[in-house]
């Protein structure tokens, strides 16, 4: 059964990681996707593997940050599909935080809010007025249980936290019109994480969670689909996707100062 059947979907970051995971996924179940990315190359082999899969996907450069190259992306979308129903913020940056607030340089706040948080914003600012003709329009947005509960990460935490009140706001000022839901992965098996990987407490990520493993982008993947399809009654709902992480209280280990690592701040 293809739930998404004739959709067209967005999904932004989707070159590799849970992005791709979602396109793979929203492709299997008949929709159509453009994938928008800034790895132009690693995207477009993303979309050419969509394609042989029996998948109708089209590739789009875009830095969400950048309002001109956003546009672009629905220009490209609308000429190319002819409208949107669903559209995917999985686009960001994931940093380890070492620093204290104190000690925390702004150009690197400035660079997290600009990107996740003003890149999510303007992603959805400009998908309303065409994704509000859908039947069953649907945002979802990529946000985190750095945004929900205790996170020593405050540039990162804020974001993913105000991500959360975005979706919320959508829900509520396009009540009956469009669907605004955030999914909040945990410790995810992606490119970007792995990287993470060498600093001490992420090296403890999947063992922290219940499920004692990492979660796949296709368990994320799960939870977009049915959020897309079947969930429409899901609306401003905020859905754990971290296999029991957030239930946990930290502890004191979990807590102590992270190792410096420049490697970490990737796009997935």
């Amino acid at each position: 059964m293809q739930r998404l059947k004739d959709k067209v979907a967005i999904v932004t970051g989707a070159a590799m990681g849970i992005g791709k995971g979602i396109a793979e996924a929203f492709v299997r179940e008949g929709a159509k996707v453009v994938v928008a990315d800034m790895n132009d190359e690693v995207g477009k082999q993303t979309v050419e593997e969509l394609k042989a899969a029996g998948g109708d996907a089209v590739f789009v450069h875009v830095d969400i940050s950048d309002e001109d190259q956003v546009k672009n992306v629905y220009d490209v979308t609308v000429k190319t599909y002819g409208g949107l129903d669903i559209l995917v913020n999985n686009a960001g940056v994931y940093n380890v935080e070492t620093e204290k607030i104190h000690e925390l340089e702004t150009s690197k706040w400035k660079r997290l809010v600009d990107i996740n948080l003003n890149g999510t914003f303007m992603m959805c600012k400009h998908a309303i007025p065409i994704i509000i003709k859908a039947k069953d329009p649907c945002i979802i947005n990529m946000s985190s249980p750095a945004g929900q509960d205790l996170s020593m990460r405050a540039a990162y935490g804020a974001t993913k936290g105000a991500i959360i009140q975005l979706t919320k706001s959508i829900a509520m000022q396009y009540p009956g019109k469009i669907r605004a839901n955030a999914i909040c992965p945990g410790s995810t098996d992606t490119p970007g994480r792995n990287v993470s990987r060498k600093t001490s407490v992420h090296a403890k990520g999947s063992v922290a969670q219940l499920l004692q493993r990492d979660g796949k982008p296709r368990d994320v993947a799960a939870a977009a689909v049915f959020i897309a399809s079947e969930g429409n009654f899901m609306n401003a709902a905020v859905l754990r996707i971290d296999g029991g992480l957030t239930s946990q209280r930290p502890k004191p280990e979990d807590l102590a100062p992270w190792k410096e690592d420049d490697e970490v701040e990737k796009f997935f």
